[in-house]
């Protein structure tokens, strides 16, 4: 059961659609003036509103502007007479749901009061999986709990309720558009469009068609109108993606609609209106190619308002534990997850992944496939992955010893820090003593990591650098040995 609001001042309409719709289950109010409706839809918020245009207190429009303002998802049907029309139609355009000329059949109304009870339904529900999301994740899939990565998501938060322009710079992979996504999503417009463009992906032709949008006949291809991405984020958020290889000319044109927000589609003389909330990326230095007169300095100060850095997937390596048991869920479909050996997991960690999260996610899927689903093993990694952890001359198979040793990589007589190499491929001076019983790799990488700390009088870079690894990697084995004490 629905609670309906019915706001008209013919007596004898509001008694049908009390009769007709009450019949149906719902639970109907009614109201003869504008402000006698607004006072009942704050008293007891409905969920769906008929309205009509002309009232005797107050506009139709500017009622349904204040109910919409209140809850912007809130499905209104409006009700007009023949000659009003275009004023129904300028009703839509404020986010009415539909409209009915009078006189119209109550059978033709309740259709359309269902449709609508569906589609609020139907948005609550999307609302729903939003926030279960969030409560899973925080910031949707943006997954990890590195101090590099919370102080980008508390940037988020602080940008999610402005309307700053926002830049988002880090190299490809490192998920720009996820954090662009999170400020849409946690910020008023979250209902609204998001709209993502690559601008690397299309030529400039393409490009302009593809935001500005093109009339009919405006050239040889374009046989009907088509709205562009600055119409389309009308209301929402537009993501311009690698935006510092957008062509002069383009930038001119971005930089136009940014101040002024309209413009004009290809081929037309209308003057469009748009509000949207720009976020833009790149990979590219914008500093760097305004100064090598590449990029517009106008453009770039109206981009730069709030500049975001992304890090690098190796400046957050303790995230990627996390990052490969959610490719994993992912990949697995409600099947029995795959494990992750030790080897592998400290091969991932001790990787720099230049491609990012993006080539992490690769990586994981491609080991799935090779290890058959239930057990990710060093032999099923990429080779670049095994060609750093290997000594010259090795195959990274997983058949050789070193290719399942944590002691870092070694193509020569040294580390790539410079330290020199002993027997084994080990830093020299800090070769454990072996008993005749034997050790197993892990008690040889605790008493390696035991000696470094205490040649390097208990620094951590020191014996980071005496190692061949890096200082986050050592932290990590440190607390995986428990040698933190």
């Amino acid at each position: 059961m629905a609670v309906i609001l019915v706001i008209d001042d013919e007596k004898n309409l509001r008694w049908a659609l009390q009769r007709g719709l009450s019949a149906e289950g719902h639970r109907v109010v009614a109201a003869a003036t504008g402000g006698e409706g607004l006072e009942l839809a704050a008293r007891e918020p409905p969920d769906l509103v008929i309205l009509d245009l002309r009232l005797p207190d107050l506009d139709g429009i500017e009622v349904l502007k204040r109910l919409r303002s209140a809850d912007p998802r809130r499905p209104v049907i409006m009700i007009t007479a023949h000659g009003a029309i275009e004023t129904a139609i300028r009703a839509m355009k404020e986010g009415a749901y539909d409209y009915v000329t009078k006189p119209f059949d109550l059978d033709e109304m309740s259709v359309l009061v269902a449709k609508a009870l569906d589609l609020r339904r139907l948005e609550g529900e999307v609302e729903r999986l939003r926030d279960e999301l969030d409560r899973r994740s925080g910031y949707g899939i943006i997954i990890g709990d590195s101090e590099a990565l919370r102080k980008v998501l508390a940037l988020v938060d602080r940008l999610a309720e402005t309307t700053a322009n926002v830049i988002i710079y880090g190299e490809s992979g490192t998920g720009k558009e996820l954090v662009a996504r999170a400020i849409h999503r946690r910020g008023p417009r979250a209902g609204r469009p998001f709209i993502a463009v690559n601008c690397a992906a299309l030529p400039e032709t393409l490009l302009e068609d593809e935001l500005f949008g093109h009339e009919k006949g405006a050239f040889t291809e374009a046989v009907s109108r088509r709205a562009g991405r600055f119409e389309q984020a009308d209301g929402g958020t537009l993501f311009l993606d690698e935006v510092g290889e957008m062509s002069p000319a383009l930038q001119a044109k971005l930089l136009r609609v940014i101040e002024e927000r309209e413009f004009q589609r290809l081929g037309g003389r209308e003057t469009v209106r748009t509000d949207f909330r720009l976020i833009a990326a790149t990979n590219r230095d914008l500093r760097a190619a305004v100064e090598a007169g590449t990029f517009r300095e106008d453009l770039y100060y109206r981009l730069h308002v709030v500049p975001i850095q992304l890090p690098p997937l190796r400046e957050r390596r303790e995230d990627i534990p996390a990052l490969v048991k959610h490719f994993i869920e992912v990949k697995s479909h409600g099947q029995t997850l795959a494990r992750v050996s030790p080897e592998a997991m400290q091969a991932m960690l001790d990787y720099d992944w230049p491609g990012n999260v993006r080539e992490l996610q690769n990586a994981v899927e491609r080991a799935l496939i090779t290890g058959g689903g239930e057990v990710i093993r060093l032999e099923d990694l990429p080779p670049e992955v095994l060609r750093e952890r290997l000594p010259s001359g090795s195959s990274p198979s997983g058949s050789s010893p070193s290719g399942s040793s944590s002691s870092g990589s070694s193509s020569s007589g040294s580390s790539p820090s410079g330290a020199p190499r002993g027997a084994a491929g080990y830093p020299a001076g800090l070769i454990p003593d072996i008993p005749d019983e034997g050790l197993s790799l892990e008690e040889v990488e605790r008493e390696l990591i035991r000696l470094a700390l205490a040649k390097a009088g208990g620094n951590q870079t020191r014996a980071a650098r005496l190692l061949g690894i890096t200082r986050q990697t050592l932290i990590y084995r440190i607390q995986k040995h428990g040698l933190g004490g």
